[in-house]
């Protein structure tokens, strides 16, 4: 009896500390949903004190503050700063866990987010050395080609978007990040075909939806992009790119009440698209609030607007607001 009793003490305080750290888990999850990021992250951290070698608490903690997989949600926490521990977080489930696909694809959104090229290529072709699953190989190539786009090697990068979707010819995300593809590089026509094979799949995919309206307002078909966006905003109130490009139509029509509206609103339920104060900027500028447009473009390239589109922000700086930033000349 004594020895029964022995275990049962010893064994005990381990059981507690599995249940602890799944309650702490679990409050995680609710703190994602409610978008109290720093809530999420502190009680993933107490899991970690209770067990450090648990590498997935790593990743777990990781993915929290680099925002991987979170769309249209609320993320002010991400900056810059979040980067160096969103790495040292990756780094140490790795460190645990080497040769785990998921935790690699985790630092290759991490590196390709943050616009490490080349990093986020190593860990893709790395993960694909240890994937099981077709998922887990699609999910790799996919960040594969994305690196090699960016990396201006755009043949490659469509050549294994093809293969990815040889092994998935009805998976609509790769259909849409082809179509992307040839968005960025203004082939607008190869887009449209890529976004209608994913419609004729699934004629309601928002995503698709919302990507058919970005090539119709990109190629300045404005009538045909409001029509999608509207349509959209109808069908899911809460899909804060679909504002920000309504927004953006609005303010072509020179609808700017409107516009600004759409875009502020685009801003409350996204706050972390850069696109959408380049455009609230453009919309300061035309009724003449040039301080305003100012520093939503400021802000802008504080986002890495520049990064992910190209130089209008830096051109619309130079523009409308070196003399906002000059500093007046000390007197003698």
């Amino acid at each position: 009896m004594v020895r029964i009793i022995s275990f049962l003490i010893l064994f005990f305080p381990f059981a507690l500390n599995a249940q602890t750290e799944e309650l702490y888990l679990s409050r995680a999850a609710l703190a994602q949903e409610n978008n109290n990021y720093q809530d999420a992250i502190d009680h993933v951290t107490k899991a970690i004190e209770l067990d450090s070698f648990n590498a997935s608490y790593y990743e777990l903690r990781g993915r929290i503050i680099a925002g991987i997989n979170v769309e249209n949600k609320r993320l002010e926490h991400i900056s810059n700063r979040s980067f160096k521990n969103a790495l040292a977080d990756f780094n140490a489930a790795l460190e645990l866990e080497p040769y785990n696909p998921d935790f690699l694809q985790s630092r290759g959104l991490l590196y390709l987010n943050f616009r490490k090229y080349k990093d986020a290529l190593a860990d893709f072709e790395q993960q694909l050395k240890y994937v099981r699953y077709t998922s887990q190989k699609i999910s790799a190539m996919t960040g594969k080609a994305r690196a090699k786009f960016e990396l201006k090697e755009f043949d490659a990068s469509f050549k294994i978007l093809e293969n990815a979707l040889e092994l998935d010819p009805s998976n609509i995300l790769i259909l849409n990040n082809i179509a992307f593809q040839y968005l960025t590089l203004e082939d607008f026509e190869s887009a449209r075909r890529f976004l209608n094979k994913a419609l004729a799949i699934n004629s309601n995919h928002e995503i698709s939806l919302v990507n058919m309206g970005f090539v119709a307002l990109k190629s300045g078909k404005y009538e045909q992009a409001l029509a999608i966006f509207n349509m959209i905003i109808e069908r899911d109130p809460d899909i804060g790119f679909a504002y920000n490009n309504r927004g953006f139509v609005k303010y072509k029509f020179g609808q700017f009440e409107e516009a600004f509206n759409d875009i502020n609103y685009s801003i409350e339920l996204f706050p972390a698209n850069s696109y959408a104060y380049k455009n609230r900027a453009l919309i300061y500028l035309a009724t003449n609030q040039k301080a305003k447009a100012c520093n939503d473009l400021l802000f802008a390239k504080s986002l890495g607007y520049t990064l992910d589109y190209d130089d209008e922000v830096i051109n619309l700086l130079i523009d409308n607001c070196l003399e906002i930033n000059q500093k007046k000349e000390p007197k003698d």
